[in-house]
C-alpha cells in the first residue's frame, strides 16, 4: 500500500497502511459527498449544469469491464502447469499478469479517486514485480483471481460512470510521468490492457 501513499502526510500514511479498507471506505464516502453534491446543485439532478455521463465515460466504463471478460476467456484454466509457468526467471507466468491487472485496476481507480477529492494529489509510482511477488499470484487460485479481476474493473467502471464531465481535466501529479488529467488516469490502464493480454497468450504458450 504505501506507494498509494502521499508520504507526506504521516497520520494519514499510519492510518493508510495499518487499515486500508477504512481509510478507502473514508475516502469513497467523500467523493459520493462530493458526486451528490454536483447532483443536488442542478435543477436536473444529473451533475453541475446539468451534465450527464458523456458517451466517451460510457465507452471507457464498457471497456474496463471487458477487461475481465477478455482475460477471463484467455487464460486457460484446464491447463494448471501452463498458466503458471515463467517463460524466464524475470517474466510473469499468465496467472500473475492477471495478478498484476488487479493491482492495475485498484491502483488506477484509487488515482483517480484521489483526483476527485485532493487539489493535484501527488501520485506515487509502485514496484510491478514487488506487488505481483508479495501476493504471491503465482500459486493463487485463478478462479479467485478473475473474480477479484471482475470486481477490481466493476468498481472501476462505476466510478468512471459516476464522475461529473467538468472533472475529467482535474489534474494529479504521478511520480514518473509527470502532470496527468483524471481523463488520463482513466485512459493509461485501458491503453496497456491488450499488450498484458498478450503477455498473457505467450506465457502460457511457451511452455
Amino acid at each position: 500500500m504505501a506507494s498509494l501513499l502521499d508520504l507526506d502526510d504521516q497520520t494519514c500514511y499510519t492510518w493508510r497502511e495499518s487499515e486500508p479498507e477504512i481509510f478507502w471506505a473514508h475516502q469513497w464516502k467523500e467523493i459520493a459527498s462530493l458526486l451528490l453534491k454536483d447532483s443536488a446543485s442542478s435543477p436536473t439532478g444529473r451533475g453541475t449544469k446539468g451534465e450527464t455521463m458523456s458517451t466517451e465515460q460510457e465507452q471507457w466504463a464498457a471497456q474496463i469491464r471487458e477487461v475481465s471478460t477478455v482475460f477471463r476467456m484467455a487464460l486457460l484454466l484446464s491447463e494448471d502447469h501452463a498458466i503458471r509457468h515463467r517463460p524466464a526467471a524475470s517474466e510473469w507466468s499468465a496467472v500473475e499478469v492477471v495478478g498484476h491487472m488487479i493491482d492495475k485496476m485498484q491502483i488506477w481507480a484509487r488515482r483517480v479517486e484521489r483526483i476527485l477529492v485532493e487539489e493535484r494529489p501527488v501520485l506515487p509510482g509502485y514496484d510491478q514485480d514487488a506487488l505481483v511477488r508479495d501476493h504471491d499470484y503465482l500459486h493463487a487460485d485463478p478462479d479467485v483471481l478473475l473474480e477479484q479481476l471482475r470486481q477490481a474493473c466493476e468498481r472501476f467502471a462505476t466510478l468512471v460512470e459516476r464522475i461529473p464531465i467538468s472533472a475529467l481535466q482535474r489534474e494529479g501529479v504521478h511520480e514518473e510521468f509527470g502532470l496527468m488529467t483524471l481523463r488520463q488516469c482513466i485512459e493509461a490502464p485501458l491503453e496497456s490492457a491488450s499488450a498484458h493480454l498478450e503477455q498473457l497468450r505467450a506465457a502460457q504458450t511457451l511452455v
